[in-house]
């Protein structure tokens, strides 16, 4: 046994220095733009013609660049022989629905394009907060504020959607990076970004990100989205009483989070209540129906009462027959429900509660309040909306998860601040001081001169 280990030993050193500079390609400004990029694809390629060729470019330099992180997350497995938590439980997460897809022959080349996705973007995230958090903080920052203010100018230049020609829902709105239901997802992890890259680098929020904040909420009210003008709302009003008072800092985050579940259950299976129904009409001005959403959730329960344990898997098309078309069920839990049925569901539970937990372990700080409130408000918009495999979602469980890193960084720049600040209170109190010995020897002075 020790011959064949000794005569491993440096085949093994010899992989693990190529581990090394495998993951040395993470501090590479370019490298982790060309990694990034792609999974943030404007949706708009895709539904006109003369740009679809763009969107194959996309969707290829996706898969190259998912293949890249997967080398990155084997190097960093050889170097610490461990695989993040995080990054298993979305892999199981992604593999039941694909297992799902299998099972009912559904598309499993989209199953698979979508958890290689996920899995890869998550990984890229972990392993670029753990090697390098203040150069990815920089990039995401600046990446996602470039395609907001794009997304903006679409708005206002189209405010009835960007013409195209292979778009046919005239009710909703297209525009450079989303539709406009799904505008809450994209701004809501713009905004936590700015938030969190202020605090990382300047213990604050200085002027451009507020003003960077209020072009999020100004693209969710031109969209005329009631989803993303209430999601976007509440996450920026969370930041300003998390900013500027201590109820949200104090509040326990399991508190909202379980209010959430309650009104979650209370909307999906009691949207036909005469009570709330008249709630949504003459409160909210809403239609009791919320836009026919309260029969699309009827038929998908019914759906997902024949197929509990693993839904369905990921389909050729929606699920949900209705007004001539197919449907999704236009809301995240029970299109989680099915696609990959309840083991699905409860990983994903999981996943929420492990993202909460890990991120109390540095305390109620403004930091960490601002990442769980942006993952609340995002849970919110998915009421209304079903995109089940969005990076945007996965990737504020990974902020929360990570939040020790960022902590970290926080903490160091909080107390430099600290220390610039106490410098500053030393240095004039010395220059009092001064003044104080100056004016005293000015009124000796003075005073001998009278006396004589």
């Amino acid at each position: 046994m020790n011959k064949y280990l000794n005569k491993s030993i440096p085949y093994l050193k010899d992989v693990t220095q190529y581990a090394e500079k495998a993951v040395k390609f993470l501090d590479n400004d370019y490298v982790l733009c060309f990694l990034l990029i792609p999974f943030f694809k404007p949706i708009c390629f895709q539904y006109i013609s003369f740009l679809q060729w763009l969107d194959t470019v996309f969707v290829i330099w996706k898969v190259a660049a998912a293949a890249i992180c997967y080398l990155l997350l084997f190097s960093f497995v050889l170097l610490k022989f461990k695989v993040p938590k995080l990054v298993v439980l979305v892999i199981v997460f992604e593999a039941v629905i694909t297992l799902s897809t299998l099972v009912h022959q559904g598309n499993l080349f989209r199953a698979l394009i979508e958890a290689v996705s996920i899995t890869a973007y998550v990984s890229l995230l972990v392993l670029g907060f753990m090697y390098n958090r203040a150069r990815i903080l920089w990039i995401m920052s600046r990446l996602l504020g470039i395609l907001m203010m794009i997304n903006l100018l679409s708005i206002l230049c189209f405010p009835s959607g960007i013409p195209a020609d292979l778009y046919t829902n005239a009710e909703n709105p297209l525009f450079f990076m989303v539709i406009d239901n799904g505008s809450a997802f994209f701004l809501i992890y713009c905004i936590v970004f700015f938030v969190i890259e202020g605090l990382c680098s300047r213990g604050t929020l200085d002027a451009p990100r507020i003003i960077m904040i209020l072009c999020g909420l100004l693209s969710a009210v031109l969209s005329h989205s009631a989803t993303a003008i209430t999601a976007v709302a509440l996450m920026i009003a969370a930041c300003f009483f998390i900013f500027y008072t201590d109820y949200l800092k104090r509040l326990n985050p399991i508190i909202p989070f379980a209010l959430y579940a309650v009104f979650s259950v209370f909307l999906i299976t009691l949207q036909n209540n005469a009570v709330f129904g008249f709630i949504l009409e003459n409160v909210f001005h809403r239609s009791p129906t919320i836009t026919g959403r309260s029969d699309l959730w009827e038929t998908a329960i019914a759906m997902i009462m024949k197929q509990p344990m693993l839904g369905y898997g990921r389909g050729f098309h929606d699920y949900i027959p209705a007004w001539g078309g197919y449907y999704s069920s236009h809301n995240y839990m029970l299109e989680i429900l099915l696609q990959g049925g309840i083991i699905a569901f409860v990983l994903f539970v999981i996943l929420i509660v492990y993202a909460v937990r890990k991120s109390l372990y540095t305390g109620r700080d403004k930091m960490t309040s601002c990442m769980i409130w942006g993952l609340l408000s995002i849970l919110i918009a998915a009421l209304m909306e079903a995109e089940v495999h969005s990076v945007y979602i996965f990737g504020c469980i990974t902020l929360c998860v990570l939040s020790p890193y960022l902590e970290d960084k926080w903490k160091k720049n909080e107390r430099k601040k600290k220390k610039h600040v106490s410098k500053k209170l030393i240095k004039r109190d010395h220059s009092n001081i001064q003044r104080t010995k100056v004016s005293e020897k000015n009124d000796d002075n003075a005073g001998s001169a009278d006396i004589s």
